[in-house]
C-alpha cells in the first residue's frame, strides 16, 4: 500500500484538494457574497465535489503514467526507491492508470450531464464539459510518453496542467453561472473579475512549477541523458539554464509585487507583509540555494522549496477572504 500511496503522490494529491477547496471556499464565495451571488445555488457543493474528484483520479492516474514510462530513467537515477518494474508491476500500473483515469473522466463528465438535464445547458456546450477529464488523460499520456522529453514544451505543459487546477474551478463556476442567470453584462463583468483573481493565483501556480519542473531536469540529468532527452541542463548547459532559473524567480516576484502594489488602496499592509514573509524572503533563500546547487540533492531542495512557496502563495486566499 505504501508503494501505491507514493506512485499516486499523495502529498501532490493532498495539494490539489486544498488548492481546488481554497479557490471555492475563500476566493469565489465572498466575491460572490458581496455581489449577492448565491454561490451554492448556482455550484453545489455535491457537484464542486464531483469537480475535486474528477482532478485528483485525473492527476493521480497522470502521475502513474509518467512512472510507467519512466521506468528505464528511474532505474538510472533511483535504482533503490523506483516503483513501476520493481515492486509494482509495468502491467499493474498501467491498469491502475486505466481505473484512475476512468474513475476522474466519469466524474467530469457526471458535471457535464448535470448541467444538461438540471441546468439545460445546450447539448454541444454540454458536451464540451462532459469530456474535459477525457482530452486532460489524452494530455497526459502524450506528455509523459513524448513530451517531456522535449526542451521547453514538457515543462510548459507541466506548468500549464498544474495551472488548471485552480483556473477548473472558476471555469465550471462562470459556466455554471451563465445557464442559471444568463450572460447579462452585468454577469459577464463578474465573471471575468473572478477569472482575474483566480488566474493570479494560477499565474502563480504556473511560474512555481515551472521553475521546479526545470530544477527537477538538473536533479533528473544523468537518467535523461541516457535516454537523450533533451531538457535545460542538456541541451543549454548549467550556467546558462540557472541563469533562466533566476530570471523566472526574478520574474515572478515581480509580478506578483505588481499585483500587491497594485491593491495598495485596499489593504495594503496585509499583502505586503504577506508577500515579502511568503514570497520575497523565501525567493532569496531559493536563490542561495540555488546559486550553490551542485549536486543532485541539491536541486532536489531547490524544487521542494519551489513547490512550498507556491502554496504559500495559494496560502495568500486565507488573507484574501479576512480582507475582502
Amino acid at each position: 500500500m505504501k508503494d501505491y500511496l507514493k506512485l499516486i503522490r499523495l502529498p501532490n494529491l493532498v495539494c490539489i484538494v486544498l488548492v481546488q477547496l481554497s479557490m471555492y471556499y475563500l476566493v469565489i464565495s465572498p466575491v460572490a457574497n458581496v455581489a449577492g451571488v448565491p454561490v451554492q445555488k448556482i455550484f453545489p457543493e455535491s457537484i464542486f465535489a464531483l469537480l475535486i474528484i474528477a482532478t485528483v483520479f485525473t492527476a493521480a492516474g497522470g502521475y502513474v503514467i509518467n512512472d510507467y514510462f519512466d521506468v528505464k530513467i528511474d532505474e538510472i537515477n533511483h535504482p533503490i526507491y523506483h516503483i513501476v518494474g520493481k515492486s509494482v508491476s509495468k502491467h499493474t500500473a498501467m491498469t491502475l492508470f486505466i481505473v484512475l483515469s476512468a474513475i476522474g473522466v466519469v466524474a467530469g463528465a457526471a458535471i457535464g450531464v448535470y448541467s444538461y438535464f438540471v441546468l439545460e445547458a445546450p447539448f454541444m456546450l454540454a458536451s464540451t464539459y462532459m469530456i474535459v477529464f477525457l482530452i486532460l488523460v489524452g494530455i497526459l499520456w502524450f506528455y509523459s510518453s513524448s513530451y517531456k522529453r522535449i526542451l521547453v514544451l514538457g515543462n510548459l505543459i507541466a506548468s500549464f496542467l498544474n495551472a488548471l487546477v485552480p483556473m477548473l474551478v472558476v471555469v465550471y463556476f462562470n459556466f455554471f453561472l451563465a445557464m442559471k442567470y444568463g450572460s447579462s453584462p452585468d454577469n459577464l463583468s463578474f465573471s471575468r473579475y473572478l477569472l482575474m483573481i483566480v488566474g493570479l493565483f494560477s499565474f502563480c501556480v504556473f511560474m512555481w512549477t515551472f521553475i521546479s519542473e526545470v530544477a527537477d531536469d538538473f536533479e533528473e540529468e544523468k537518467g535523461d541523458r541516457e535516454l537523450e532527452c533533451h531538457s535545460f541542463p542538456i541541451v543549454w548547459g548549467h550556467m546558462i539554464s540557472k541563469a533562466i532559473l533566476f530570471a523566472a524567480i526574478l520574474f515572478t516576484n515581480a509580478a506578483c509585487l505588481h499585483v500587491v502594489f497594485r491593491m495598495l488602496p485596499y489593504n495594503p499592509y496585509p499583502s505586503i507583509r504577506y508577500a515579502a514573509c511568503a514570497v520575497v524572503i523565501p525567493s532569496l533563500g531559493l536563490c542561495y540555494l540555488l546559486a550553490k546547487s551542485s549536486a543532485r540533492q541539491d536541486y532536489h531542495y531547490v524544487s521542494l522549496v519551489s513547490k512550498v512557496i507556491m502554496m504559500l502563495s495559494v496560502g495568500y486566499s486565507i488573507l484574501f477572504y479576512i480582507s475582502y
